[in-house]
């Protein structure tokens, strides 16, 4: 008798769980699963150059995402709104009016790194500029 009442009691879960699982199914692709591409970074200031070459990232990935990825980053804002104050420790000086800024292979992104999808073979170069 409690053999069986074991017995359903385990069939009754595994359903539970089994219903559970496909009624909240979410969809998350593995990596391999999702287009992969490489891109390079480079990050230059007067004291130091940093360059990633052929990271492997996936769709939708922005360049924002990409920074963080490779290096220790200090945001204001998030996500569309967010802009770098520190990149690896190094910080820029509002006194001096200084911000850093991005290139997409060699010309200077018109939006937030926050917003920019990368795309294949992108170059990235992080600067600090001032304004």
């Amino acid at each position: 008798m409690k053999k069986n009442i074991l017995i359903i009691f385990l069939t009754f879960c595994v359903i539970y769980f089994l219903g559970y699982a496909i009624a909240n199914n979410k969809v998350n692709l593995p990596i391999e699963k999702q287009q992969q591409f490489t891109v390079s970074q480079k990050i230059s200031t007067k004291e130091f150059t940093k360059t990633y070459n052929k990271i492997k990232v996936i769709d939708e990935m922005t360049a924002l995402q990409l920074l963080q990825k490779t290096t220790k980053v200090i945001i204001k804002g998030e996500g569309q709104n967010a802009f770098v104050v520190s990149i690896n420790g190094k910080d820029v000086n509002n006194k001096q009016n200084e911000y850093w800024s991005f290139e997409i292979n060699g010309k200077e992104s018109q939006v937030g790194a926050g917003s920019y999808i990368l795309k294949p073979q992108d170059i990235i170069t992080w600067t600090i500029k001032k304004f």
